[in-house]
């Protein structure tokens, strides 16, 4: 029977060989491997998002810049503005 300072390395020594923790390498690595799963599925939805979100900036400035009747009420503005005054 060992003794240590720390109660946790106290518990270890104690333990039998299957009651051990798996090493340390493969705790990281199956943690490193669910977080790494969890940033590419958040990645590829704000990716999705981010870019949908740019899609429809990008059409409703289009229909701002580029199609202006149909905004203000079906103005044309393609030509100056004259002002039927009723004079001949």
């Amino acid at each position: 029977m060992r003794y240590h300072s720390d109660a946790s390395a106290t518990v270890i020594a104690h333990r039998s060989p299957r009651e051990t923790r798996p090493p340390v390498t493969e705790i990281s690595s199956i943690i490193y491997s669910k977080n790494y799963l969890n940033q590419v599925f958040t990645g590829t939805i704000i990716n999705f998002l981010g870019l949908s979100l740019i899609g429809l900036i990008e059409r409703f400035s289009l229909q701002l810049f580029l199609q202006p009747q149909s905004i203000y009420f079906g103005l044309q503005y393609d030509r100056p503005y004259q002002p039927d005054l009723g004079i001949d």
